[in-house]
């Protein structure tokens, strides 16, 4: 099993291991009105995290792969069948993926900084505007409350039994 020792300021040292045999999956979303959404898996170890990415052409199958997350934004439409201008947008924005071992609160951070900022240009269509304090302010919650969400699901898969702390 991966384990995690993540050493803390007081000296704690806790281990993360993977008690399921499947990677988990659930949605987190970008703003309280639930219109946009990630779906976030966390997967055992980092080969099948490997796998599903190049598996999904995401990830070059012959390049070397030493991240610990990825996150990917796409757009997905839904089209009524004979009709190719009936497309209308999914909410869901892209797909973040983690490894149980290497789920620390920096990666979770670093990984949600890119959701949050491919969300800003997919709803504001500028960079320029994260220099205007009303937007940057905006961006800072969202990228904020999707951390949130993901260690709020982290641990109710710790109490499903899911994720353990040795």
């Amino acid at each position: 099993m991966d384990c995690l020792y993540e050493t803390h300021p007081q000296s704690l040292i806790y281990i993360y291991e993977w008690c399921a045999m499947k990677e988990q999956k659930f949605k987190i979303y970008c703003d309280k009105h639930r219109h946009k959404y990630w779906i976030v898996r966390i997967f055992p170890d980092k080969k099948s995290m490997f796998r599903w990415n190049i598996k999904d052409g995401y990830c070059p199958p012959n390049k070397k792969h030493d991240y610990l997350g990825v996150t990917r934004a796409y757009s997905v439409y839904y089209f009524d069948k004979g009709k190719k201008k009936s497309g209308r947008k999914s909410g869901e924005v892209g797909c973040i993926s983690f490894v149980v071992a290497h789920c620390t609160s920096g990666i979770v951070s670093h990984e949600c900084t890119h959701a949050a900022l491919y969300w800003f240009l997919d709803t504001y269509k500028k960079v320029e505007k994260l220099l205007i304090p009303e937007y940057d302010e905006k961006f800072a919650w969202v990228q904020g409350n999707l951390v949130r969400q993901i260690w709020v699901h982290w641990f109710r898969l710790e109490k499903k039994g899911i994720i353990a702390i040795k």
